[in-house]
């Protein structure tokens, strides 16, 4: 059976996907965006902000909101643009690390 023609839709917009894909999807989308939450209550009540933090909580926000595009598409590198957004997101999140590691070896040789 084809989905997409049930559907009326065209194939590359609108495959099947299986529930349980989607549900983990959104569960890890959960999982995503409650770690920015985390975080951001972690960093608002030790007043340690910066730049790099504030991009690292976006980023973790943004790739949750992935995970639910990808529910619908049924793959992380379909269509093009999605696998560009989550590339972007996991560079960004090396990036985040690298400034961490960097801020705290900083710290431990000041100490």
């Amino acid at each position: 059976m084809n989905c997409a023609r049930t559907l009326g839709v065209a194939a590359s917009y609108q495959p099947c996907v299986d529930p349980t894909f989607v549900l983990l999807n959104r569960l890890e989308a959960c999982l995503w965006i409650g770690m920015a939450v985390a975080i951001s209550l972690s960093l608002s009540v030790r007043h340690r902000w910066t730049a790099f933090r504030l991009i690292g909580v976006v980023t973790l926000l943004v790739f949750g909101a992935s995970d639910l595009v990808e529910a619908t598409t049924g793959a992380w590198w379909r269509p093009w643009w999605l696998f560009a957004w989550k590339t972007t997101c996991v560079l960004s999140f090396a990036g985040w690390l690298w400034d961490e590691r960097c801020r705290r070896r900083r710290i431990g040789a000041t100490a």
